[in-house]
């Protein structure tokens, strides 16, 4: 009975390292061996605990009712989120009413290819707020025959808001969010503020402009940070490889793997382990890209980088320290954020040039889901965003290269909403009137009011 408490409790606090971690980051302790040093004190006094408990005669009781309150815990709350969501989750199958395609169209339509930089700033913002000059990468863009929006912006901040309004081509009716003691719940397990599954659907499958594409006959390939589903013809991820590194993140493993790394140059995370990277990056998704014979094909390519976790430098090499940061967008983590930028546009630029050489009549769009929350925004009430914070975290990258005739009906102010609109007309020339161009700002309160985002900006009369 000891030997199984004592074992227990030194369970519970390894995988209870990175709240440790959380709380020293919270009370402001500059390194994260301190935390590491309260962690092996509470975790020698609980295991000293457990074994001066289990001599009380009605130990074996008192464990067994807390070991099952811990399990039935965490399983009232998944029951609460799929009741909470459960109505909403339901998908119905997105596409539009079209008349298809003539023998001539459909010999002359090209393969696309969109790449989705997660939380990649415009310009203009990486200059103001990072202190950096992306002049040389977006006069590179141009001088390939892009067009470089310098006034675009997202619809929505979070990936799936504003990817699945982008190729839903329409904004969110409602945005569901449960209230009272439900929301609570949902609040202390990390839920979101909406159903995030729904929208991850639609973003990686099930959307308006992904099934009008395959009603022409085009090929789906999917690669990037998500999971494969079944309306991908080729898909290239590995998510699965998520599950054991985020346990062992919970653990002291990334600490210990971080000090073998710096100081003897020994690699031994998992994905080391397992002989492959955590990511999909660029270079390794161009050769895996399919073939002409292939075509027309739709590629979406969805990357992690430049957003955390930080891996490489500005030349690409990899960073040999883990970078413990745990809100991506803090000032300490600036040089690191502008390091994985500069690696990533030279890996744009390789893709883009392939790409050209390889397929130069194809459609290639850079489009960021995002920007980014350095300036606080995310935690600053709607009503108190300043212009900057509201430009930092919705002004995005957009870079696009399409058919010719379509190019002149790209403006500098559009959002992701109305380009998907674009580009899926000028695959089949049907005339889909474009939305007023709007941003609903969001932040980590999600203020709605009947089921919509209370804040909005139209850019159509900023601009």
């Amino acid at each position: 009975m000891q030997i199984s408490l004592v074992i227990c409790a030194f369970i519970i606090c390894l995988f209870n390292f990175d709240n440790i971690l959380i709380f020293g980051e919270e009370v402001g302790l500059p390194k994260n061996r301190y935390s590491a040093i309260i962690w092996a004190i509470l975790t020698a006094f609980l295991m000293w605990g457990a074994s001066r408990f289990a001599k009380i005669s009605k130990a074996s009781v008192i464990a067994t009712v807390a070991a099952t309150v811990m399990f039935i815990v965490p399983v009232i709350g998944f029951i609460i989120y799929k009741i909470a969501y459960g109505t909403s989750s339901e998908i119905v199958v997105a596409q539009e009413d079209s008349s298809g395609l003539s023998s001539t169209q459909f010999e002359s339509l090209r393969n696309i290819y969109i790449i989705v930089p997660d939380s990649y700033p415009r310009a203009d913002v990486m200059e103001r707020v990072y202190g950096y000059d992306n002049s040389e990468f977006i006069d590179a863009l141009r001088a390939r025959g892009f067009k470089v929006a310098e006034r675009s912006y997202a619809n929505y901040y979070t990936t799936f808001l504003s990817m699945s309004s982008m190729f839903n081509m329409d904004y969110h009716n409602q945005i569901i969010r449960p209230e009272g003691l439900t929301a609570n719940v949902l609040s202390q397990l990390g839920a979101f503020g909406y159903n995030e599954k729904k929208h991850e659907i639609i973003t990686i499958g099930n959307s308006v402009f992904l099934n009008t594409l395959k009603s022409y006959g085009y090929k789906y390939v999917f690669s990037g940070v998500f999971n494969c589903d079944d309306s991908m013809d080729f898909c290239y991820a590995r998510s699965w490889i998520f599950i054991p590194d985020n346990l062992l993140k919970l653990t002291p493993f990334e600490l210990i793997r971080s000090f073998l790394r710096w100081k003897f140059n020994w690699d031994v995370s998992i994905p080391n382990i397992l002989g492959m990277p955590l990511y999909l990056e660029l270079p390794e998704i161009l050769e895996l890209r399919p073939g002409p014979e292939n075509s027309p094909f739709y590629m979406y390519v969805h990357l992690m980088m430049p957003h955390s976790p930080y891996r490489y430098h500005a030349d690409c090499s990899e960073i040999r320290e883990t970078v413990f940061i745990r809100d991506a967008f803090v000032r300490d983590a600036v040089p690191y954020f502008n390091g994985q930028v500069e690696c990533l546009n030279s890996q744009i630029i390789e893709f883009i040039d392939t790409i050209l050489f390889h397929d130069p009549n194809s459609d290639i769009i850079i489009q960021s889901d995002t920007g980014t929350i350095l300036l606080n925004s995310y935690r600053t009430p709607i009503s108190q965003w300043t212009n900057e914070q509201f430009e930092e975290t919705y002004a995005i990258l957009s870079a696009v290269k399409i058919n010719a005739p379509c190019m002149d009906k790209l403006y500098d102010s559009y959002t992701p909403v109305n380009l998907s609109r674009i580009v899926l007309s000028c695959v089949d020339g049907i005339d889909r009137p474009l939305l007023p161009d709007i941003s609903y700002l969001v932040n980590n309160k999600w203020e709605l009011k009947n089921g919509q985002l209370v804040g909005k900006v139209e850019h159509t009369r900023r601009h």
